[in-house]
């Protein structure tokens, strides 16, 4: 059976793990093994306590904080619905800090309405002092993933936390937090013992609830757009093309084509790629033409970081089977119309039958979870079918890739750790440069998928693997 190697690992999607003494202590922390103390003054207590209107020593509620502050919008939403989950079984309430930031030139309030976060966690938008906020983020990192700040004279702390991408039991570490959780963006991840088919419903429930409190003027040219693509009677399949942007993006893909060689597991480090490497636009091209073929009335609504991209597949496909948003006179990721725009184009992605995207895009990956639509990940030397929750790890490379670090750190690997799908021992490192200032590079499991010809006779689409 022909079968297609893959590293498991993508940007913002998991943090990957090396076999390294740091990298052990730090699981330990994260799962609360052991304590990290810092001992600051009792007035910053105040300090902060009056920044969060949480001075009112009657209020007997806990919260969870997250502070959402880099990246573009999809990484955005993926550590939200994170968090939305973790206040939820926690018993906090959340308290969302969403900034505009290159990349994502937007605040929660230019894309979502006042009651968006209400009936998540009861949760709210920050209003307060950034500055004492960031004091407390800048106690953890990679290597230091919690914290646990208490204050001179009181008795109340603090726990400072970044995710580090991998399954853990999160529950014991916030059943033994104070009043105040605060979280730092880190990566994704889902609490240990959660199913993912559990965390993937729950995200969708979130997304839709989101996308029906948009801002009046989102919500107006979401319905203008779903009225002419006729959506009712149309079989309508979306298409993200991300194409690498040096504005905004830099090499974040793992480098997939190097674990095609003889090189898988030689402990060499390569260098990450751009979405144009893993995706270029001839492979959509070929994978739609082949849809056409397979069912001659499809419709693409295609949404992408480029206008000369959508232009091009109108050429390929003509104006009658392709529909898209001109987003060239509305902003860019630098503006907050830019990014009302984008939010726009998540919406219609996620609104029909299929999804392709580009290999790595966590654009693509969240729009269909906003519906739990089927995906395909384009990618050169075999496209991969996404989120799937009828397959193991529900068919998700960071779930897998977390379960796996996180049976390997642990301890557990050598009785536990599963073996469908990779290989025990072969690992492949890679540097990512968003990573530069925490560590030089990821390593990650490498896997094997096996062709979906199911998937073929349903869609016409040639080279999925699942």
């Amino acid at each position: 059976m022909i079968e297609v190697i893959l590293l498991l690992a993508a940007h913002a999607c998991t943090g990957g793990s090396a076999s390294t003494a740091d990298d052990k202590r730090a699981f330990d922390v994260q799962a609360g093994l052991i304590a990290t103390p810092k001992q600051l003054s009792s007035s910053m207590f105040t300090d902060v306590s009056r920044a969060l209107g949480l001075e009112d020593e009657s209020d007997d509620s806990k919260y969870l904080l997250v502070s959402i502050q880099m990246f573009g919008l999809a990484n955005r939403l993926r550590l939200l619905a994170a968090a939305v989950q973790e206040a939820e079984d926690s018993g906090r309430r959340l308290i969302v800090d969403w900034r505009p930031a290159p990349g994502c030139a937007a605040s929660f309030h230019d894309l979502f309405d006042d009651t968006a976060l209400m009936k998540w966690a009861e949760g709210t938008v920050f209003h307060g002092a950034h500055e004492v906020l960031d004091a407390l983020l800048a106690l953890v990192s990679w290597s230091s993933p919690v914290v646990q700040v208490g204050f001179q004279d009181t008795a109340t702390s603090v726990l400072v936390w970044r995710p580090r991408g991998n399954v853990l039991d999160s529950k014991s570490l916030l059943a033994t937090a104070g009043k105040l959780v605060v979280m730092k963006q880190g990566s994704m991840f889902i609490r240990s013992g959660k199913s993912c088919q559990e965390h993937f419903h729950r995200k969708q429930r979130l997304y839709s609830s989101l996308l029906r409190h948009v801002t009046p003027v989102i919500a107006t040219w979401r319905d203008q757009v779903l009225g002419s693509l006729q959506v009712d009677r149309r079989l309508i399949v979306g298409v993200h093309v991300r194409v690498h942007d040096p504005r905004h993006d830099w090499a974040v893909v793992a480098p997939q084509a190097r674990t095609l060689a003889n090189e898988v597991g030689d402990g060499s480090v390569h260098d990450a790629e751009v979405f144009d490497d893993v995706a270029p636009l001839a492979l959509f091209e070929s994978a739609i033409v082949a849809m056409v073929a397979q069912i001659p009335r499809v419709h693409f609504f295609v949404a992408s970081n480029s206008e000369a991209v959508k232009l091009r597949l109108v050429e390929v496909l003509g104006e009658d089977r392709v529909s898209s948003v001109n987003n060239s006179l509305e902003g860019s990721r630098d503006s907050a119309v830019g990014m009302q725009r984008s939010l726009l184009d998540f919406a219609v992605l996620g609104a029909g039958s299929l999804l392709l995207h580009s290999f790595g895009s966590s654009f693509g990956e969240e729009a269909a979870a906003a519906s739990l639509i089927p995906s395909v990940r384009i990618r050169q030397g075999g496209h991969v079918l996404g989120t799937d929750l009828s397959r193991q790890y529900c068919g998700n490379a960071g779930v897998e890739n977390g379960q796996l670090a996180m049976l390997e750190l642990s301890g557990a690997g050598g009785q536990q750790q599963p073996t469908f799908g990779h290989s025990e021992r072969a690992k492949e490192c890679y540097r990512d440069p968003s990573l530069e200032k925490e560590r030089g590079h990821i390593c990650a499991a490498v896997a094997t998928r096996s062709p979906c010809t199911y998937f073929e006779r349903a869609w016409g689409i040639p080279g999925v693997f699942c």
